[in-house]
């Protein structure tokens, strides 16, 4: 059967040994009951000394060794087995993952050509959509030229035919004002004459009345007679002359009206071309969209570009884990490979021993044989020395007893050294990696008070630059005062003009007045004159006319006033809008402020209360040392080293559960720490957006600033441009007020409605003109959109990259903290391991005495 070694006890099988050794011999009782067993041995010897030559103890303890080596390498075979069945196993799971890897490869090479398949197509794409885009810059260039050279037409067209007409109209004044001198002269000499006709008629009547006879009487009337008939001679003269005149006026007439037929052709052909103009801003609009659908399936391409990209970093990403894996698993194949290679070495030198063993068994058995030839022979020698024996034995005993002292002594001083010295290495490293951590802690709160005083500094540069927008909001607001008084003034201008053109109109009724006396007057010296009172009613369907183009004026008038009300009501628009803007901006400072100050103060107290906890950590862990010294000197004058060993395992149980518990206190701190880090770099984050937002802000405002500016200068050029017209105009009137008539009046009147009719095509012309200009700011202003949306996509992208690099330093910190506990278990099981190899060491020493005895 199998025997015990500790009590030498028979089992039929190794599984009941084994259970038999754990129940009875486990734990530090081994000492003891080896000690009971040799005082039982050496009490058997001093009873009863005919034992002693009894040789067949030392077989039976000769054969147990023997079945326990026998025994150990048929264990160390299963183990070796199993090593190689895990070996296989380990590379049929290696086989795999490598398979796993080239498929893996061989999708990542799809993949990428995929994706340089999609990057040609995409290559492809943007050089179409380049080629339209410039095909459609190219027509929309074109367009915008043809336009100008339609206006430049238009506008040199307009001047050459009013200078044409300008100048005509001038001879024609001329003309009529010579013509209406010679009338004047004329009617003159004919009021005179008429007035000595009439003086010398009264004359002859009173010569008449005087005179009695009738020849004088004939006569005179004959006389009378004769000088009427001279008299109407003359008249009918003047009536042929006026005649003239009037067909010349209808002529002159004729031709203003082949002028108006003239105007209204070319304002048609004006209309025409604005419908041109019309069709090519709706062909510009067509084009426009084509543009955006373009840019918008652009931008679907990018997204789709986007989303492979996020997919190949995926893949690549879980290829670098897969990567990791496989060489975590090469390595703990190379360190099983080893471990086996260790193992096979082992086994190679046991079955030396093992072999050695059996030669020392065959010697040790014919050395049994010629003992048992000369047992004989000392049968007799024996019994001689029987009382040597005694007193050798005592000798024996006397020595054997100092060597479990001295063992026991030996296992209460070095193995208690040796684990005070693995436990004094612990504490070293500990404190290393403690003062580790607080050079971290300290790093990071200098940075965190480096950044903090960067952003006091951005925070007073933001204050500066509300207090300059604000500033500029009063300048701002000066200059809309000053344009306003400048308003105010052309509302005046404008006042005075209607007062003057009043003073005119009052003027042309009074010359209707005269003309209806002269009329009168002439209806009384000619009844039957009906070309005259043609005239006339055509001189009155002139003022009616007059009056219709003075309502237009006044209608002209009225919609700039709109205009400059409209005008108005935007730059104060405008002016709310800044102000609340700028209002919002400085609550979102102040709230910024405030909420800086709260993050700041909350992080000062977390890192005062981990230096607190730090500080708390180094005392517990000073007094933990004090209470290894005290157990030191204490376990020095323990005896028993079954105890000493159990309350070293005690301690280094608790040891190893304060080490978890300060580990996980450690990885606690850590996780504060970067939970601060990442919210500081959400803080500088949202304050980088936010000065990016004031700068857009800003940038917009001084965009609309300079709008403005251009704006009033533009409206003091035209205030300009009309008080010189207004001066010209007064300079005109005051040369002119004495020698005009109803007809000059009328094509002053006339030239001033085209003159307005003019301005209000130049400024519908500068209103298409800041149209085109709006327009264009606003694709600008979208291009801008575009580029910041573009920047925050990379900003994002920044952000996922800085995100994915804090994951891998958070892995390797996790690695390291699971490295560093696995290190500690290995250095556990070594300290269990060399507990137990004492145990083994002292239970072989015991055995040796056996045998020695």
């Amino acid at each position: 059967g199998f025997l015990c070694p500790m009590c030498m006890a028979s089992f039929p099988g190794p599984a009941e040994l084994q259970v038999h050794f754990e129940k009875v011999h486990s734990g530090g009782t081994l000492v003891e009951e080896k000690l009971l067993n040799l005082d039982d041995d050496n009490d058997d010897d001093g009873d009863h000394t005919d034992a002693l030559p009894d040789h067949s103890k030392n077989d039976g303890l000769v054969h147990s060794f023997l079945d326990t080596q026998t025994d150990k390498y048929d264990s160390e075979e299963k183990e070796t087995s199993l090593l190689r069945h895990e070996l296989f196993e380990l590379k049929s799971e290696l086989k795999e993952e490598k398979w796993y890897s080239r498929q893996l490869k061989v999708e990542l090479e799809t993949i990428s050509s995929q994706l340089e398949k999609l990057e040609e197509d995409k290559k492809l794409v943007e050089e179409e959509y380049q080629n339209q885009l410039k095909s459609a810059e190219i027509g929309y260039l074109s367009v915008v030229e043809e336009n100008k050279k339609l206006k430049e037409e238009i506008k040199f067209a307009d001047y050459h035919t009013t200078k044409e007409r300008h100048e005509k109209l001038k001879l024609q004044l001329l003309q009529s004002q010579n013509e209406v001198e010679e009338e004047k002269q004329r009617r003159i000499v004919l009021e005179e004459m008429i007035r000595t006709i009439r003086a010398e008629h009264q004359v002859k009547d009173n010569d008449m009345s005087s005179q009695t006879n009738e020849e004088t009487i004939s006569s005179n009337y004959k006389i009378n007679c004769l000088e009427l008939e001279r008299l109407n001679d003359v008249i009918k003269k003047q009536i042929s002359d006026n005649q003239d005149l009037i067909e010349k006026q209808i002529k002159g007439d004729a031709e203003v009206n082949s002028l108006r037929h003239q105007l209204s052709s070319l304002e048609q052909l004006k209309n025409e071309i604005e419908q041109k103009c019309m069709s090519k801003d709706t062909q510009i609009s067509s084009l426009q969209t084509a543009i955006n659908t373009s840019s918008e399936a652009l931008s679907i391409v990018h997204e789709q570009v986007n989303q492979q990209r996020n997919e190949i970093q995926s893949l690549e990403q879980k290829i670098m884990l897969l990567e990791c894996s496989l060489k975590e698993k090469s390595e703990i194949n190379n360190s099983n490979e080893l471990a086996i290679k260790t193992a096979q070495e082992q086994l190679t030198a046991e079955k030396s021993t093992i072999i050695n063993m059996e030669k020392d068994l065959v010697n040790y058995k014919l050395s049994v044989d010629e003992l048992q030839q000369k047992n004989t022979d000392l049968m007799d020698t024996l019994k001689e020395l029987e009382p040597k024996l005694l007193f050798e034995k005592s000798q024996v005993a006397r020595l054997e007893r100092e060597q479990v002292e001295l063992i026991a002594k030996i296992e209460t001083g070095e193995g208690s050294n040796a684990v005070i010295q693995q436990l004094s290495q612990e504490k070293i490293l500990l404190s290393d990696s403690i003062s580790s951590l607080e050079k971290n802690l300290e790093n990071q709160t200098k940075l965190h008070k480096e950044q903090v005083k960067e952003m006091i500094h951005e925070q007073t540069i933001l204050q500066e630059r509300v207090q300059n927008y604000e500033n500029e909001i009063k300048k701002m607001e000066n200059l809309l005062q000053d344009f306003k008084d400048a308003e105010k003034k052309h509302l005046d201008l404008i006042s005075s003009l209607n007062e003057q053109l009043k003073t005119k109109t009052d003027v042309s009724e009074q010359q209707i007045i005269e003309i209806k006396t002269v009329k009168e007057q002439l209806d009384n010296l000619i009844p039957n004159h009906a070309q005259l009172q043609q005239q006339f009613k055509e001189s009155n369907e002139l003022i009616q006319k007059m009056k219709a183009e003075n309502a237009q004026l006044e209608q002209i008038e009225t919609e700039l006033l709109g205009k400059a009300t409209d005008m108005r009501a935007e730059l104060e628009k405008i002016q709310f809008e800044k102000s609340s803007q700028i209002k919002e901006l400085h609550d979102q400072l102040l709230l910024k402020d405030e909420s800086m100050s709260k993050i700041i103060h909350e992080k000062e107290t977390a890192i005062q209360s981990l230096y607190e906890e730090i500080d708390k950590k180094k005392q517990e862990i000073i007094i933990k040392a004090e209470e290894i010294n005290n157990e030191k000197v204490a376990e020095q004058d323990l005896k028993k080293p079954c105890l000493s060993c159990k309350n070293y395992e005690i301690q280094l149980c608790r040891l190893q559960e304060s080490l978890k518990e300060e580990n996980g206190r450690l990885n606690l701190l850590s996780q504060q720490l970067t939970a601060l880090q990442f919210e500081a770099q959400e803080k500088n984050l949202k304050n980088e957006k936010l000065n990016s937002n004031i700068i857009e802000v800003t940038n917009q405002f001084h965009e609309k600033l300079s709008l403005l500016e251009e704006k009033i200068s533009e409206a003091a050029k035209e205030k300009i441009s009309l008080s010189e017209q207004l001066i010209k105009t007064e300079q005109k009137l005051n040369e002119e007020s004495l020698f005009r008539e109803a007809m000059e009046k009328s094509l002053k009147e006339e030239s001033f409605l085209r003159e307005t009719s003019e301005k209000a095509l130049k400024e519908e012309s500068l209103l298409r003109e800041k149209y085109e200009k709006s327009f264009k700011e606003e694709s600008s202003l979208r291009e801008a959109l575009d580029k910041s949306l573009k920047e925050e996509a990379l900003f994002r992208e920044a952000l996922d990259e800085s995100l994915k690099k804090e994951s891998t330093m958070r892995e390797n910190l996790e690695k390291e903290v699971v490295e560093l506990k696995t290190s500690l278990e290995e250095k556990e099981e070594k300290l269990k391991e060399a507990i137990v190899a004492i145990k083994m060491f002292l239970y072989f020493l015991s055995s040796i005495n056996q045998m020695r005895s």
